[in-house]
């Protein structure tokens, strides 16, 4: 997420990406440990010639900043909120907004703070309680400048518990977990071309790989 927000032109000039919809359904971890950041399909640019109209709101209700609840302009630090919510969500099994409509997320994101992680997870350590609420500020003024700053408090963390994870950690814990899955490629492209034909997308979204495992079968 760092490395698409310091993308830039030819000139140079940051491009001031903000991808606007960083969710669990486009974040993959692929095989070899690294991951994967999809569907740039509403992604938005400091000169991007399509804009969107005033008061619509694009992206995934559950994982959106307050500022982009509120359809006000953008920078990287609501990509860094969103993100916050995932990681949230990943330690305690539960979304930060309950609500089902906008506005009753809405009235979470600006009235109630995120629910106590310690009396859904007790074991969670400190310093990732205090992580996440720096992600999840209100004012993005109070949240990590970058992803990169995000990333670097949750390193340290690591690095102080003498925990190494790296690609190659990760990769190897997926092989682990999945050793008993023979058939792991042909499932996972399975799942993957479903997935791709029940949202509707185009077939022009879709890579070769994937337009072959899906007329093959």
């Amino acid at each position: 997420l760092g490395y698409v927000h310091d993308l830039t032109d030819d000139r140079g000039s940051r491009l001031e990406l903000v991808h606007r919809d960083v969710s669990p359904q486009n974040l993959l971890i692929a095989k070899n440990g690294s991951l994967k950041i999809i569907d740039f399909g509403i992604a938005k640019a400091r000169e991007k010639t399509s804009r969107t109209r005033t008061g619509v709101i694009v992206g995934k209700l559950q994982y959106m900043s307050p500022e982009q609840l509120s359809s006000e302009d953008l920078d990287h630090r609501s990509d860094v909120y969103s993100l916050g919510l995932v990681i949230y969500e990943l330690l305690t099994l539960e979304p930060r907004f309950r609500g089902k409509s906008l506005l009753e997320i809405f009235y979470e994101a600006f009235n109630e703070p995120p629910p106590e992680i310690v009396n859904i997870r007790p074991d969670c350590p400190p310093e990732i309680v205090r992580c996440i609420q720096k992600s999840l500020s209100q004012k993005k003024e109070d949240r990590h400048s970058h992803a990169y700053e995000l990333q670097d408090d949750l390193e340290a963390y690591l690095h102080h518990q003498s925990t190494p994870v790296t690609q190659h950690h990760i990769a190897s814990f997926l092989g682990d977990l999945f050793s008993g899955c023979e058939n792991i490629r042909e499932e996972t492209t399975r799942i993957h071309a479903a997935s791709l034909l029940g949202q509707h997308q185009e077939i022009n979204d879709v890579d070769d790989d994937t337009i072959h495992a899906m007329t093959s079968n």
